[in-house]
């Protein structure tokens, strides 16, 4: 439910605006006609939970339900992961893992041609996206590694060796959206195995609900628990800094929500001022690299 939901909020940016955060041109492509529609047409009838008092359109609810409300925690953080890729690739990065991958589309969009990407999540999730990008005719401009599993039982090294992933190799994990729904013994347990399979100089991103929540992290929890995806965790930056640390990494880039608007969304909202979006308070983002 929360991978059709960001894939449905990349889309509709991509689609109503000409100024984005982050382009995702082949979210539309995943999405049917009648799913974007409904999708649509749920939250749009859904703004009184949203935006009580709000009145206007049916049209004028949505985009402000997506800007205002959904979009930002979706949008900063594929910017922020972007950014921070394309960083590790010039220094030498070549092999890209990403956990609970949904319906990314980096694969179609990338121009790292000689990255070798590792999308990892459940079979269906998997399954259901490859049938979508065979619909769309698409393919992927890398070599990309389909991996199966569930990371609440699965080796992630086992799973990872298997899919011929090089530990020698400089590597780039993205953790995006993925620490909300572990424990927090079980985030450090993944970190601890992410560290002993990363070789010097590979870095890590992924974002975190931060102890200090905002009405739009609020909202967003509530929407994940109504889809039985319930958050687990929280967490201040020395507890972030301290875990990392602790496995190896060091911290490289930090944003919190002051922050983040001001790297990802500023040359959107100065073009768009009567549909600004910023950054949730309690969420924050993580780029860390692994030392010696």
């Amino acid at each position: 439910m929360t991978a059709l939901m960001s894939l449905f909020l990349r889309a509709y940016h991509f689609r109503n605006n000409r100024e984005h955060i982050f382009k995702d041109e082949y979210a539309q492509e995943l999405l049917s006609k009648e799913e974007y529609e409904t999708i649509s047409e749920n939250l749009s009838s859904g703004v009184s939970f949203f935006a009580p008092g709000f009145t206007g359109t049916k049209q004028g609810a949505l985009r402000f339900i997506v800007d205002r409300q959904l979009s930002a925690p979706v949008l900063i953080r594929s910017a922020f992961a972007e950014k921070t890729l394309d960083n590790a690739v010039m220094l030498g990065t070549q092999q890209v893992v990403s956990f609970a991958s949904g319906y990314d589309t980096y694969p179609l969009r990338t121009a790292h041609e000689s990255l070798k990407v590792f999308e990892l999540d459940l079979p269906d999730m998997i399954d259901d996206k490859l049938r979508r990008i065979e619909k769309a005719g698409l393919k992927n401009k890398c070599d990309t590694a389909y991996i199966q599993c569930d990371l609440s039982k699965d080796n992630l090294s086992g799973l990872l060796v298997n899919g011929r992933f090089e530990q020698e190799k400089r590597s780039f994990a993205s953790l995006l959206g993925f620490s909300y729904y572990l424990d927090k013994s079980d985030f450090k347990k993944l970190i601890g195995e992410i560290a002993a399979l990363w070789c010097e100089g590979s870095s890590v991103i992924f974002d975190y609900p931060m102890t200090e929540n905002g009405v739009e992290s609020e909202r967003v929890r509530a929407l994940a628990a109504g889809a039985n995806e319930k958050m687990k965790a929280e967490y201040t930056y020395r507890e972030i800094e301290s875990l990392l640390a602790k496995c190896g990494f060091l911290i490289y880039e930090h944003h919190d929500d002051k922050s983040a608007t001001k790297a990802f969304c500023e040359s959107y909202n100065r073009k768009n001022p009567q549909h600004e979006i910023t950054a949730p308070k309690g969420v924050g983002y993580v780029l860390a690299v692994k030392k010696r």
